[in-house]
């Protein structure tokens, strides 16, 4: 937050969520000068990825880091419902982890994590070796009835080759809070949207609006889904991918939103002409000063040498921390005894 304070223009994910609060509750100035990540993309750039219908596999696949937040798990969840002698299941970015491995919920049913007990078996792992080659570990070469394939890294042009190649993949990307989606799409989902069908979570289209104020799915293009509804999803890749003239248009208008919302030749002048228009501030505050409105000790320890964190996190919850043994440590009031034999000693 300290960082924050000496910006003359703030960008947050959402304008409505919890950045914007991080960076104005101590600097009010900041006020009038918060914009919203503009995610850009040169759209020209993905058309040497993009395969025509009749050059793609029935390929489903998950693109990305292994994140609660997008739901990777779909992926073995919905391959008892798809026949694997016709398509091709993959996670591709999903690196193997703690949370990879979790039971992150009580039921099997919506946990996001991938590499559980119930699919691991399932899943041959492949490794990229410093060759940018793919192989599979000892261990990964004796699972004998895998039917899905990850790939824990990847190059950026393998992984949108893969996407340009396939029929569909899914975009699983919801939050807790819908205020903190802003008026946007995340990258790898805008990837999607460039290079195949994507199949976007419910809670999304639902709950997080356009930058024009839309649902995101009131618009028409793109499937929506969620756990719980993988056989329904099933039926749907299936129908579609024995649909060519359903499949391009539903591809051309996903394509169509992208330029409509994420053009750079368009949001990237938007965002210039903002931050040209605003300027330099003359109002910047001396933040170590004015966080002691909490953090009474702050500009005596900062000069002691110590380091203080001031997260967003720490300023919104006015709690004063300073880094000990690379740990956070909260500093403690001291107690007020009052009048008591204990307060005189």
């Amino acid at each position: 937050a300290e960082i924050f304070s000496m910006a003359d223009v703030g960008v947050v994910q959402s304008l409505q969520g919890y950045g914007r609060d991080a960076y104005t509750s101590l600097d009010e100035g900041l006020n009038d000068r918060i914009v919203e990540n503009p995610i850009w993309v040169n759209m020209g750039e993905y058309d040497q990825y993009r395969k025509s219908f009749e050059e793609r596999r029935k390929h489903f696949l998950y693109l990305g880091r292994m994140s609660s937040l997008k739901d990777p798990a779909m992926i073995p969840r919905i391959e008892p419902h798809l026949d694997m002698n016709e398509w091709d299941l993959s996670l591709i970015g999903c690196e193997k982890s703690i949370s990879s491995v979790s039971m992150l919920t009580k039921d099997i049913r919506d946990n996001p994590a991938p590499y559980t007990d119930p699919f691991k078996d399932k899943i041959r792992i492949h490794s990229l070796n410093k060759a940018g080659i793919y192989t599979v570990p000892p261990k990964e070469r004796l699972k004998l009835n895998t039917v899905m394939n990850a790939y824990e890294r990847y190059k950026y042009s393998w992984g949108m080759e893969q996407l340009g190649e396939s029929m569909a993949s899914w975009c699983g990307y919801r939050l807790k809070v819908p205020a903190e989606y802003g008026n946007r799409m995340e990258y790898t989902v805008l990837e999607s949207f460039l290079l195949t069908l994507p199949v976007v979570s419910r809670h999304f289209a639902e709950n997080a609006y356009s930058p024009e104020g839309k649902l995101w799915g009131e618009y028409d293009g793109f499937l929506i889904s969620k756990a719980r509804e993988e056989e329904a999803l099933a039926e749907e890749l299936n129908r579609i991918a024995d649909n060519k003239d359903e499949w391009n248009e539903r591809t051309t208008a996903c394509r169509e939103l992208v330029g409509k919302f994420n053009n750079i030749d368009v949001i990237g002048q938007q965002f210039l002409d903002f931050v040209l228009t605003k300027g330099k501030r003359s109002d910047k505050i001396n933040f170590i000063e004015k966080v002691t409105e909490y953090f009474p000790s702050a500009v005596e320890l900062r000069n002691k040498g110590e380091v203080l964190i001031t997260s967003a996190a720490s300023v919104l919850t006015k709690t004063p921390f300073t880094l000990v043994d690379g740990k956070q440590n909260e500093i403690k009031a001291p107690k007020d005894v009052g009048a008591t034999l204990e307060g005189f000693f």
